[in-house]
This record gives structure tokens, sequence and C-alpha cells, in this order.
């Protein structure tokens, strides 16, 4: 739609509370450069904003009317933007008429008194250049990278266990449940752990693996995800993290007994947790209980007389079967 008086740009609520929408420090300095934009004579009209999104800036016609002129939302994991002035060059060739005037000035007042030129900067520090690079910038601050780590204690793998995660995204950041991870963990002696990532059961995409860091000190990861596409290509991606482990101040943190944790360890050694007061008791019980006691024993089947004397004869009975029938 064309205006042919010409619409002004405007911020609303929003806007003005957005430090990525305005240009300046102060609310009046703000408004002296709205008012001093020009005016913008193509528009493409938003009758209805979806729910969730947000106008951070608006025009007001001639009539008085309001329309959005910024608009923005959330999607999914990023985010989107909707600029609605078809114009906005207009913006831009304003700033280079201005520029040219005080260039021009310049020029006269270095022919008059000899004064120096001014050095123009390499980056446009322009209020359009400026407002272009912020929205840039707000557009893509949070999206996640194809390959995101982490590291958390898993008290409930073993004593000083950590729990890596690794999350694999594909060119379109899908989550993708085919990649191979390898965790390549860097102990305190230099020497490498390499550990492969297993899918997790909770969230599609994400890889866990399991290292047990009982030396003090940093510790540092790198890890390798191999994805194929449609025509068989392998894409690596990499990135790296790191943490510390604190064995000995995880231990003194608390001086209570963690009662929790020690009836979950008995629960899986198949052991159980005894009370200061059943000390006694137990010592008169371990006289009488059971301990069950795990013995391989290896047998070599082939040394035995009776197996080899059963096979010569199923040898034997086969070649004789066979030459009574006739067969070769």
């Amino acid at each position: 739609t064309t205006a042919q008086s010409g619409v002004r740009l405007d911020l609303t609520r929003e806007g003005w509370l957005q430090p990525w929408v305005r240009l300046r420090s102060d609310e009046e300095a703000e408004k002296r450069r709205l008012q001093a934009m020009p005016a913008f004579l193509t528009l493409n009209p938003t009758f209805q904003v979806r729910p969730g999104a947000q106008v951070m800036a608006s025009v007001v016609d001639k009539s008085g009317r309001s329309w959005p002129a910024l608009v923005v939302q959330r999607f999914g994991r990023g985010r989107s933007a909707a600029l609605c002035v078809g114009d906005l060059w207009r913006w831009r060739l304003h700033e280079g008429r201005l520029t040219e005037q005080s260039n021009a000035t310049h020029k006269r007042s270095r022919l008059i008194d000899d004064a120096p030129w001014e050095i123009i900067p390499a980056e446009d520090r322009g209020d359009y250049a400026r407002a272009a690079r912020q929205l840039v910038r707000w557009l893509v601050a949070d999206v996640p990278l194809r390959l995101t780590v982490g590291a958390k204690p898993a008290p409930n793998d073993g004593i000083y266990a950590w729990r890596l995660s690794a999350t694999v995204r594909g060119p379109e950041f899908e989550a993708r449940d085919d990649a191979e991870v390898t965790f390549n963990v860097i102990r305190q002696n230099g020497t490498v752990l390499q550990l492969t990532g297993r899918p997790a059961e909770d969230e599609l995409g994400r890889y866990v693996a399991v290292v047990f860091a009982g030396e003090s000190g940093p510790w540092h990861c790198s890890v390798t995800a191999k994805l194929e596409d449609h025509e068989k290509k392998t894409e690596e991606l990499t990135a790296e993290y790191g943490w510390a482990s604190q064995p000995e101040q995880q231990e003194m943190a608390a001086v209570r007994v963690n009662q929790l944790w020690m009836q979950m360890v008995a629960e899986q050694t198949g052991g159980r947790v005894v009370s200061t007061g059943e000390l006694d008791s137990l010592v008169d019980e371990l006289q009488t209980t059971e301990a069950p006691v795990m013995e391989i024993v290896t047998w070599p089947i082939w040394h035995h007389w009776s197996i080899l004397l059963a096979a010569l004869t199923c040898v034997t009975g086969d070649w004789a079967i066979r030459r009574r029938m006739g067969y070769p």
C-alpha cells in the first residue's frame, strides 16, 4: 500500500522497554531522533497480530490510524521479526544526504581555515546501520548451536560420577537420533578417555555418557558428532566443554549421613543399611548368614577322553553308514 502523504514511525510501549529497539541512551534524544526520520510512503498493512507477538514500532497515517511497523515473536527455539515498512531505504538516503552536507561544510572550512579532513570510520555508525545490526543480533542471540554439550554430577550412577550430555541437531535444527557421538575426556595426567554416547531415554537427539571424575581440578571434554545426509555424505560437528571436579568439598559439604544415598547403594548391591544400634546383632548374624560366592571354572571339553571317544565314534559311524549305502 502506498501512502500519498507518508507515515511517521514511532515506538510502542514494548519498543521503549527493549534496549535493542532504541538507538539513544535517554528518552528525549530518542524522541528527537524519531522526529528527524523521514516519512515513509510504502506500508504493508497487517490487520491482525498473532497471539504471542509483540508490536515494537508502529506508523500513523494522515487520518490518525495506527499500523504495526515492526512485529516480533518467538518461533520454536528462535526468534522472528516482520518489518512492515517497505521503503526503509529512505531513512538511509536521508542520512546520506545529511552526511554529504556535513562533508561539504568541512570542505569549505578546510579551504578557508586549512582545517584537517574528518576521518571517515570504516564501520558505518549511522542510525540506519546501527538499527539493522541490533535487529540481526537480537534475532540470532538465543539461536541454539547444532551441537551443545553439558555436564552435571550424577550421584545415582556412582561416587564422583558426572553425566556428560550432547544435543545434536541437523541442518534444519531438527533433533537427530542417528548420530555417532564420541566424548574425549582428558584426565589430569593428560591421558584421553574415549566414551561413546548413547541416546537418552527422555529427550530425542540427546546423547549421554558417564565419567568418574575422582581427581580434583579442571576437566576438559571434546565432543565429536558424525551425521549422514540423504546423499550419504558425512558431516562432522565438534564442541568442547570443561568443568571443575571437587570431590573433597562435596564430601565435607555436610556432616550428616546421607541415608537416601546409602539405601540406594545397598539396594543396588544386594546389601542393607545397618544402624548403630544393630551392630551387636549384626556380628552374631554374620556367623550364620550365607555369603554368596561366585566362582568361574574353566573346563576344556576337548581334553576329556570321553568327549574325544564320542567324537571318534560319530565319525566312524558316519563313514560306515555311508560306505554301506554306497555313498562316496
